[in-house]
């Protein structure tokens, strides 16, 4: 199976995939190749079902659609560069292996020694992957739509910045925008344009400030 995709990219989805989920694909990276006529290329998508990440390698190549099973160790060495030069995600002999831009190995990930049955890989996760364009289906109307109105989880606003700090050194500055109430929020990462991320709002109910702010704004307000 042939698969080259950015190991910046890879270290940038890691952040954004499930961990010992039941719903065991989401514990992976999905890959998918591009046509044409979607801009060609691959792009390669990773979720917990609350916050989601995409990253697209204009230069990927990818036979088929898979779920890759990657260990700490890869994504590791993934997320480094070689003087300036990103490293990426090959298959070497059947295993997943970090290249450098040369095409130097650097570090190839031991397969499972589990038995494979069909024409799976060792390292393919088994399953369905969720349509993730239903998530992004407005992300057509980005331009235009307003800062986020309803509130957003501050762990998934962390998890934004670091799923880009390593990847570039230019201020990390992240737009949000949600096309309506109640909807999915996007992240473009200005730095970053290969990047997008989608995060679910949280559920709080009318919102205002403080009581206490409040009162001292209105303390303010009386002193004139």
């Amino acid at each position: 199976m042939n698969i080259k995709f950015s190991g910046t990219g890879m270290a940038f989805l890691s952040h954004y995939m499930a961990t010992q989920d039941i719903r065991y694909y989401l514990n992976g990276i999905f890959l998918q190749p591009l046509t044409a006529r979607q801009g060609s290329g691959v792009i390669g998508v990773a979720t917990n079902g609350h916050i989601l990440g995409l990253w697209h390698d204009q230069q990927g190549e990818l036979d088929r659609e898979v779920i890759l099973h990657v260990t700490k160790p890869l994504l590791s060495a993934l997320g480094k560069s070689d003087k300036g030069l990103p490293r990426s995600l090959r298959v070497i002999d059947g295993r997943l292996a970090c290249l450098t831009a040369k095409d130097g190995e650097v570090y190839i990930q031991p397969n499972p020694h589990t038995p494979i049955t069909g024409k799976r890989m060792p390292w393919e996760v088994e399953g369905k992957f969720p349509e993730f364009s239903r998530v992004v289906k407005r992300a057509d109307k980005f331009a235009d739509a307003p800062g986020p109105v309803d509130p957003v989880d501050a762990r998934y606003l962390e998890l934004l910045n670091r799923s880009v700090v390593g990847a570039s050194r230019a201020p990390n500055g992240i737009e949000l925008r949600q096309p309506a109430p109640n909807s999915e929020i996007y992240a473009r990462f200005c730095a970053k344009d290969e990047a997008f991320a989608v995060v679910m709002p949280m559920r709080w109910g009318a919102s205002d400030v403080p009581k206490w702010l409040r009162q001292i704004l209105k303390a303010a307000e009386a002193q004139g």
